[in-house]
């Protein structure tokens, strides 16, 4: 049911850029673009790295988990020091989460909202972790986050179903 879950939540997560890179907020934004993933580079070139970030991307959306960790790990020892987008963190994050390491997956997303607070993608993967580790209570947290926002949305702004799906999945994952 987990890995289910959580490969759901990557389709949702990652299919959003497209229609929310023209938005001006970018908090609406679940993953960066894949040339803004790591600045500067190191050995690898930046398109080299929007390669590696798409395919990625890919892999996780296949459900090939460990290949999308194989391949972020590449990006990690050829890019040290730098700091990876929040997006990317949210796929680094679901690749540990359907490999069952949910202690690494619940670290990627918190770096992920480190980096950006708004990030739904990461606020709403923390959540389901937090959730399916037992922590009701730190779960309700970013539940009641998103219930905040999905209340000052008001159904008009561009997450509005995004939102509604967010909180809805992670109240019934805090009730399971």
């Amino acid at each position: 049911m987990r890995k289910l879950l959580f490969a759901g939540l990557a389709a949702f997560a990652i299919a959003v850029p497209a229609a929310a890179q023209s938005a001006p907020d970018i908090s609406q934004n679940f993953m960066a673009s894949p040339g803004s993933v790591l600045l500067p580079v190191d050995e690898l070139g930046i398109g080299e790295v929007a390669s590696i970030g798409e395919a990625a991307r890919t892999a996780l959306l296949a459900g090939d988990y460990a290949r999308t960790r194989s391949l972020l790990r590449r990006l990690m020892a050829s890019n040290s020091g730098y700091l990876w987008s929040p997006g990317l963190l949210v796929v680094a994050g679901l690749a540990e989460a359907g490999l069952d390491n949910q202690a690494g997956a619940r670290r990627y997303f918190e770096a992920a909202l480190h980096g950006d607070r708004y990030n739904l993608g990461a606020r709403t993967s923390l959540a389901l972790t937090l959730a399916e580790q037992g922590d009701d209570d730190a779960a309700a947290y970013h539940l009641r986050v998103l219930e905040r926002r999905q209340q000052s949305c008001g159904g008009d702004c561009k997450a509005a179903s995004t939102l509604d799906q967010a909180v809805t999945a992670v109240r019934q994952a805090i009730a399971s």
